[in-house]
Formats: structure tokens, C-alpha cells, sequence
């Protein structure tokens, strides 16, 4: 977090401006204002309900009842600082429930839902940053509770589906599949989409012709651009 001393060039002097609209979210319809035109320049989603005369543009309100507003919030702070509001302290947790993941879970669901790519973007590099850059290593817990809330939030060939079996093809110990039977935490297509992987991983061994898994060299593979576009992280 920067210093409120530290002397910036007056190019990054960026102040939001313009009118705001209101949304309500969760059940208890907790209220954010935020910026229309930071909002619009971010989400798809909100940038079509405030399109075509609908009836959110006219009255300047959007509903998201079955949204949770502390995961909301997250994303009205990373509109604003271009941060995720996600670590957590090391005394808060067992290491085989690290709650920073699901947090990053359900940041990544929100961002299906708004439709905004480079949150997405940004989720998933925090996935890959906290594994490498902190030596943390995801247990068999934290797997399989997000293959549960992920498989059964996200579309087939989502890039956070990708990333989860990538992971576990790499770093799964041969008995963490009988602990997720215990807990009841595997879904079906989690488990397809993991055989079929660890097949092209013998496959691709038995033509010597085996590759890093993406998160190792290059995350853009989990990332959205527009065609012919360029990746802005490398």
C-alpha cells in the first residue's frame, strides 16, 4: 500500500468523477454507490443494464439479491485501487482450510457473472502469485472444496476450471482423491476433466513430448482478450 507521502507524477492524478449508481446486494439489499463510468469501463454486465433504456438506467439502481455484499465489496475496492482486498493473517486459519482461495473463488464467480475479464485476470494470477510467491502449498482440503463451489459455479472450459486441474495434476498426492470421497466434496465433472488430463499427461510422457503445466511459465493460457489481441501481463 503506498505511502501518503510518496510523490507520484501527475499523470496518475485519476480522480473518479460523474454520476453514481446505486446497487443493492444480498438479500439485506446492502447499498454501494459507485461510479457509473468507472463501472461501465469495467463490467459488461452493468454496462448493458445501463444501456437501452432498461429499467435499471432509469431509475439508477441495480438489484443483486443473491449476491453476498462482502464479495462485492472486494470488487468495488478493486475498481477503485486495482488491488484484491483477499490476504488473510496465518494465525486466522488451519492449514487445510485456507479461506484466501475460496475468497478468490468467489471473486472469480463474481467476475463470470459481471463480466469483467480483467478481474478475472487479476484473480487468477492472485491464485498463481499466493501458490509461488508465498511457498504455500494447496492442500487437499482446499482443493476439494474449490472443485465443489467452482464445478458448480462456472461454465465447462472455464479458465479457473483449467487452472484447478492443472494444479491438482501437478501437486496431487495419490490419496487426496479417497480424502475427497470422504468429504463428499468431488463432482463428477471435476473428476472427468481430471482423468482426462493426467491421460494426455501419460500420452504426451510417452512422447517425451511433456510440457510445463501453464501457471509454471506463462498464465496468460488462463487469461480473456479480445482476438488478435496481445496479453498485457507477460
Amino acid at each position: 500500500m503506498r505511502s501518503r507521502a510518496e510523490r507520484v507524477k501527475r499523470t496518475e492524478l485519476e480522480i473518479p468523477t460523474g454520476r453514481f449508481i446505486e446497487i443493492r446486494v444480498g438479500p439485506s439489499c446492502r447499498v454501494f454507490h459507485v461510479h457509473e463510468h468507472t463501472l461501465r469501463a469495467s463490467s459488461t454486465f452493468f454496462d448493458a443494464a445501463m444501456s437501452n433504456g432498461w429499467k435499471e438506467s432509469r431509475e439508477r439502481v441495480v438489484n443483486l439479491p443473491k449476491d453476498d455484499p462482502d464479495v462485492f465489496a472486494k470488487y468495488v475496492f478493486w475498481i477503485y485501487r486495482n488491488q484484491l482486498a483477499t490476504r488473510t493473517t496465518y494465525d486466522n486459519w488451519d492449514y487445510e482450510d485456507n479461506p484466501e482461495y475460496m475468497t478468490l473463488a468467489e471473486l472469480f464467480v463474481l467476475g463470470e457473472k459481471l463480466q469483467d475479464a480483467s478481474f478475472k485476470n487479476d484473480v487468477v494470477d492472485a491464485i498463481t502469485k499466493k501458490r509461488w510467491l508465498e511457498g504455500h502449498q494447496i492442500c487437499w482440503a482446499s482443493i476439494g472444496f474449490l472443485s465443489r463451489y467452482l464445478y458448480k459455479n462456472t461454465v465447462s472450459g472455464s479458465a479457473i476450471r483449467r487452472l484447478l486441474v492443472d494444479v491438482c495434476v501437478e501437486f496431487a498426492e495419490p490419496d487426496w482423491p479417497a480424502k475427497w470421497a470422504e468429504q463428499k466434496v468431488m463432482t463428477k465433472d471435476f473428476l472427468i476433466d481430471l482423468s482426462i488430463a493426467l491421460l494426455r499427461q501419460r500420452v504426451a510422457a510417452a512422447d517425451e513430448d511433456v510440457s510445463p503445466p501453464g501457471f509454471l511459465c506463462n498464465n496468460c493460457i488462463y487469461h480473456e482478450h479480445e482476438k488478435g489481441t496481445d496479453c498485457t501481463r507477460r
